[in-house]
């Protein structure tokens, strides 16, 4: 019915088309006239012209200028309105996504503040953690992380990440902008809800799905996500640092961060990588390849020191 309805209307718009054209083709030869007459006047003659009367050629041409004239700046106006129009309706429907997006992350606080207080950290241990970046041609980062992560001596309900980027990047407004996603290995027993929103800076909190008890095996989360232009002022300033702390409640068995650049970069830039913070027993920093020509360093820990312990890493970069 819903089809049959659309082409008969369809089908009026064109008929009333075809209708008023030729009502309006007829009444024309009025408006031909009245140019004719108004130009015999002196008001206007074409050039090269040697009659006092405009020929009727030259009125007809005229006349449909007039009216192809005036149908342009109606249309103007028709999208001028329409454009406002839309304008309005976008204003409005973002200051509503907005709302409801405050509203969801007021609520995603409440929960997590409900299940565990500001002062009071989740009890949660980390067996390894591993990060690594891949670094395109054009400064876009692959980035994915790695965790095992248990319950320390009672459940654990959720864990909070946050996610970054130098301010000199381009910033993001949803985290889907990003492809971000969480995974548990062991099937879907996660979900997280957003705490934060700015644009370089997102948190959220990954809730387990049941929660993990102490007597529980350590469960492997994997998060992963690209940001654009992530590291755009290594590559415009020379330097760029990336820090990362350790909120185990105990020491991290094995912490592993690496860095892989796309070929085009290092024959653009000399790259180098350091340590920034204080020297750590058993830690090392060594160059990585990866496949396709990728390279860059892969820094790694054993029995991480943690409880907030803070790791700091420098990439430079200049022009060959």
């Amino acid at each position: 019915m819903d089809d049959v309805l659309s082409f008969l209307k369809s089908y009026w718009k064109v008929l009333a088309g075809i209708v008023a054209t030729i009502a309006l083709v007829f009444k024309l030869d009025n408006l031909v006239e009245a140019l004719r007459r108004w130009v015999a006047l002196g008001a206007v003659q074409p050039k090269g012209s040697s009659g006092l009367l405009l020929s009727e050629a030259w009125g007809w041409g005229l006349a449909f200028g007039v009216v192809a004239l005036l149908a342009s700046l109606g249309l103007c106006v028709k999208l001028f309105l329409e454009s406002r129009a839309l304008k309005r309706e976008q204003e409005a429907r973002g200051e509503i996504m907005g709302k409801t997006l405050r509203g969801m992350m007021w609520a995603a606080n409440r929960i997590a503040n409900q299940l565990y207080p500001l002062a009071e950290r989740p009890p949660f241990a980390f067996e390894k953690v591993s990060w690594s970046f891949h670094v395109e041609s054009d400064g876009e980062t692959r980035v994915t992380a790695q965790y095992l992560i248990r319950a320390y001596e009672r459940p654990l309900h959720f864990w909070r990440m946050m996610v970054g980027a130098e301010p000199d990047a381009p910033g993001v407004d949803f985290l889907d902008s990003l492809g971000f996603k969480v995974q548990d290995a062991g099937g879907d027993r996660v979900a997280y809800l957003l705490r934060r929103n700015d644009s370089h800076r997102k948190e959220v909190s990954i809730f387990f799905l049941p929660q993990i008890s102490p007597q529980e095996p350590a469960r492997s989360i994997a998060i992963s996500y690209t940001w654009p232009g992530m590291i755009k002022r290594l590559l415009t300033r020379g330097d760029e640092e990336f820090s990362f702390t350790l909120e185990s409640r105990t020491q991290v068995s094995e912490v592993e961060y690496s860095f892989l650049f796309h070929p085009k970069l290092h024959s653009a830039y000399a790259l180098d990588c350091r340590r920034e913070s204080a020297e750590i027993q058993g830690e090392r920093l060594d160059v990585k390849t990866g496949e396709s020509g990728w390279k860059g360093w892969s820094y790694g820990v054993k029995n991480a020191p943690a409880e907030g312990f803070t790791y700091q890493l420098r990439l430079t970069a200049k022009r060959n």
